[in-house]
């Protein structure tokens, strides 16, 4: 039995494993997130590593979250697809599969599970958001996800269908102890087919919540020096973008703008989105950091007289 100090010495190095593995983690992220939108950040401070555990926190919230729903929406789709392999199967003599216990509720299945993916189709059809958010890939991506997760790990071989009758195991039934790091690889494999075919904006919906990304409704608020290099090079790619002064202050704000990366480092990214393509065309402009700032709002109006 360990004493109290090999306790302790085991608990601090698995601490330091798990913060490792978190920064690891955020790191791989932010550097996905940059190389998406194409630019290399700079100046980084000791304080700014705490975003790199932000950054793992929120994304695996959000994924853990868009997931779980994803699974809830598509329960009655795999229900109904176990109910008609197993009248198959039934007719074959082969064995039957079930739900896991925990997803086998029938008020889950054909109660909760219908009105989520109703709220999901709605989402998918009815939601026009800006593309660069892309909201109906990130929602889809979440609903094949959630099928995925039944398919992959809720269904598994009848209890009443298992042989009992050999007391040694078989090689099948000693190759099935594999079976969950099989499933786990799979899984892993499949999802990130998904996310590259799919391209979900999970990332920019991650900085959007951590402050580093502004949303669609945001204003972008910059000075008049930045304004007029802003303009200019606007012109010259042929993107056409609205400003509004802020009178009494020198400074410019538009709607038409993402800033893509802001608050760290010692450069901001702004995306110049051209009105005219509905943002398909656009360009990346580093800024100094101080030279921008983002304005959150919240079911507010802005006129630009």
């Amino acid at each position: 039995m360990l004493s109290r100090k090999e306790v302790i010495e085991a608990v601090q190095i698995l601490i330091a494993v798990a913060w490792k593995g978190v920064l690891a983690i955020g790191a791989t992220l932010v550097v996905l997130y940059c190389a998406s939108e194409g630019f290399l950040p700079d100046g980084f401070s000791l304080g700014d590593a705490f975003l790199l555990v932000y950054v793992s926190f929120g994304f695996g919230v959000l994924a853990l979250v868009g997931i779980l729903y994803g699974a809830i929406a598509m329960l009655w789709v795999a229900g109904t697809f176990n109910f008609i392999s197993n009248r198959i199967a039934s007719k074959k003599g082969k064995p039957r599969t079930q739900l896991h216990r925990w997803i086998s509720d029938r008020f889950l299945i054909f109660g909760a599970s219908p009105l989520v993916f109703i709220a999901f189709s709605v989402g998918l059809f009815f939601i026009d958001g800006a593309k660069d958010m892309r909201p109906r890939e990130t929602i889809g991506f979440f609903l094949i996800c959630g099928f995925l997760t039944i398919a992959i790990f809720g269904v598994s071989q009848r209890e009443s269908d298992v042989s009992e009758t050999a007391s040694a195991p078989t090689p099948e039934q000693a190759a099935n102890r594999y079976k969950p790091k099989m499933r786990l690889a799979i899984y892993a494999a499949l999802i990130l087919v998904l996310m590259i075919s799919v391209k979900p904006a999970m990332l920019n919906f991650t900085m959007a919540n951590l402050g580093v990304r502004s949303l669609p409704k945001d204003l972008v608020v910059v000075n008049q020096t930045t304004h007029d290099r802003l303009i200019q090079l606007a012109n010259h790619s042929k993107i056409s973008i609205r400003f509004c002064p802020l009178e009494g202050s020198g400074e410019w704000a538009s709607r038409d703008i993402r800033s893509v990366w802001g608050g760290v480092g010692s450069k901001s990214y702004l995306r110049l989105m051209d009105i005219n393509s509905g943002g398909d065309r656009s360009i990346l402009v580093p800024v100094a950091r101080d030279s921008v700032d983002v304005v959150r709002t919240e079911r507010v109006g802005f006129v630009c007289e």
